[in-house]
Parts: structure tokens; C-alpha cells; sequence
């Protein structure tokens, strides 16, 4: 992840949107956005009048806007690199929880993640290999293996037959996944709602394999 990721100001964001609807140059917060090419249409058509007028709208929807609100539009790739961070700091040292599936857990084996997945697959599909949705359900990360429990079947992939893994760190155009490469079988590729999980997930599986996964306690959900 790149931590020189600058986080934009919605306060900036806002005065520069009504200067840009009441004087020259237009545009100015869409470039400070990160919005280049809207800036520049802007300019073109300043004689219109028209991106003043929207300009002053948007200050006014800056002014109502909850920081969290406008850091999820304009600084996606900054808050997705302060939940890498964070959630790589609580990975060093995991707290074990109790879930549903205890009973079905070795002696040794504590589970420290409950969420809920997509496990996909990749089929051949005239000819081109297309993810193809297999089951889904709650997911369950242990010390030793994955669940995915549907209503139908209970899947499971030991950690120790894991080649590699990857996610998607910094892509905000496509969904949250981690892709795992076994020794045997086809990838799985896992799909979260939570940008956190799969961030758990990944670095879980790179601390198992490096032998750096440390349990820290058990409490109660």
C-alpha cells in the first residue's frame, strides 16, 4: 500500500466550490479532487454559466455532507489504506472468539474470524475461464483451516495446503477478494462485504505461512 496517499480536506473542498461559482478560475474544486477532467469542462463552459450554478449546488452539498460520507467519495484510496494499516497492526497479535462451530474444532484450534463470504471458483466458459459463484455463507478463519457453512454444505480449505495468496489492495473499482492457490484443486477466490475481512484474511494466511501467527486470548462474543 501507498502510505504518501494525501487525504483531501472537505473544508478545502468547500471554499474552493464557492469560489468557483462566484469568480475565477472555475473548476477549482473538482482539480483538487482529483477530478481533471470535470475541471476542464468546467472551464470550456464557464460562459454558459451552467458550472457555476452547479458549483454552488455542491457547496452547498459539501456543507451537509458527513465527513465520513465525503471521505467514502473523494478519499477512498486514503481510508482504504488506513484500514490496511490498522487491520495489519491487530493481526500481530489476533484475540480467539467463540463461535457456533467450537465444537467442531481440534483441541488446539481457536477461531478468530466470523463473517460472512462468496467462495468462487474459476470455470471454463466457452473456451475462457470465468469466476463462477459456488457457494456462500458464514466464514469462519481458524489457526488451522477455513469454513464457509452454507444451508447446504460446509466447505473447508486447511491453511497448510495454501501455496499463496493475494487481494486486492488497491483497486477501488472492483470487489473485495482474496484469491488462494493450493497445492491441489482449482483457486478459490473469496468475496467480503467488509474491506476488513479481507484484509484479515490475507495477512492471517501470509502470518501462517511465515509461522508469525500468534494467538492472543479468548472472550466471549
Amino acid at each position: 500500500m501507498n502510505n504518501n496517499i494525501k487525504k483531501k480536506s472537505k473544508d478545502r473542498a468547500t471554499i474552493l466550490a464557492v469560489l468557483s461559482a462566484t469568480c475565477l478560475p472555475f473548476g477549482l474544486h473538482k482539480f483538487y479532487l482529483g477530478m481533471y477532467k470535470k475541471g476542464i469542462l468546467y472551464i470550456l463552459f464557464c460562459w454558459t454559466f451552467i458550472p457555476q450554478i452547479i458549483s454552488l449546488i455542491e457547496f452547498f452539498l459539501f456543507i451537509k455532507m458527513k465527513d465520513d460520507d465525503f471521505d467514502m467519495k473523494y478519499n477512498k484510496l486514503y481510508v482504504r489504506n488506513e484500514i490496511y494499516n490498522k487491520v495489519m497492526e491487530e493481526c500481530k497479535y489476533i484475540e480467539a472468539i467463540n463461535t457456533e462451530i467450537d465444537n467442531s474444532l481440534t483441541k488446539d484450534e481457536k477461531c478468530f474470524l466470523k463473517t460472512y463470504s462468496q467462495w468462487y471458483e474459476y470455470r471454463k466458459i466457452k473456451g475462457n475461464d470465468k469466476l463462477e459463484l459456488i457457494t456462500q455463507g458464514n466464514f469462519y478463519l481458524t489457526n488451522k483451516r477455513i469454513f464457509l457453512v452454507s444451508n447446504t454444505e460446509v466447505k473447508k480449505i486447511e491453511l497448510k495446503d495454501i501455496i499463496d495468496a493475494v487481494c486486492n489492495k488497491d483497486n477501488i473499482n472492483i470487489p473485495n477478494i482474496v484469491e488462494i492457490t493450493k497445492i491441489k484443486g482449482k483457486n478459490v477466490v473469496f468475496m467480503f462485504d467488509k474491506l476488513e475481512d479481507m484484509f484479515k484474511l490475507y495477512f492471517m494466511i501470509i502470518a501462517y505461512k511465515n509461522n508469525l501467527l500468534k494467538i492472543n486470548k479468548t472472550y466471549e462474543e
